[in-house]
């Protein structure tokens, strides 16, 4: 068996609600993300084998000693891979922290963890067709990051539903 693993910080309720109100507001040509999934992955593992879960969390233990908690900004709009044809819409996270964070977990889970280099950002969108034009926004908000999580990402017809697995306080 295997598990759908990625490891991520959330964000406060009250901004994920000023997220969704904004992707919202972009119109009928983007599916906004839904508030429970208005998180920054930090390292996204996919199909990880049941038995390797406690080496997982290890690398999880491991980050969680080696970052104190900081400050997380959120920053201007963008698309990906660009804005004039974005197959997603997100808000730039500004952290050398998180930048920290992030590669503090990678030694760890080489063998499932996505090779990309980490890009601390927040999916609010995803266009509904091809030519879906984005709409410049920006975000003075910032939070105090002291926690991070290991998700459960389960598909279904309806979308992902997640569930904590574990969750980690950061060093002080």
């Amino acid at each position: 068996m295997t598990m759908r693993l990625f490891y991520a910080v959330q964000v406060p309720a009250e901004i994920r609600r000023e997220l969704r109100q904004a992707a919202e507001s972009m119109g009928r040509d983007w599916r906004p993300s839904t508030e429970a999934q208005l998180h920054i992955t930090l390292a996204f593992m996919g199909e990880v084998p049941d038995e390797a879960l406690p080496e997982v969390i290890a690398a999880g233990e491991a980050a969680a000693r080696a970052v104190a908690p900081f400050t997380l900004r959120l920053g201007a709009a963008g698309g990906f891979p660009n804005d004039q044809s974005p197959r997603v819409w997100f808000i730039h996270v500004e952290s050398p922290e998180l930048m920290k964070l992030g590669a503090a977990l990678l030694p760890g889970l080489k063998a499932w963890a996505d090779p990309k280099p980490f890009k601390g950002h927040l999916t609010i969108a995803r266009p509904r067709g091809p030519h879906a034009p984005g709409r410049p926004m920006s975000f003075n908000r910032e939070w105090r990051v002291d926690r991070f999580q290991l998700i459960r990402s389960t598909l279904g017809s309806s979308g992902a539903v997640h569930g904590v697995v574990r969750e980690f306080s950061l060093s002080d």
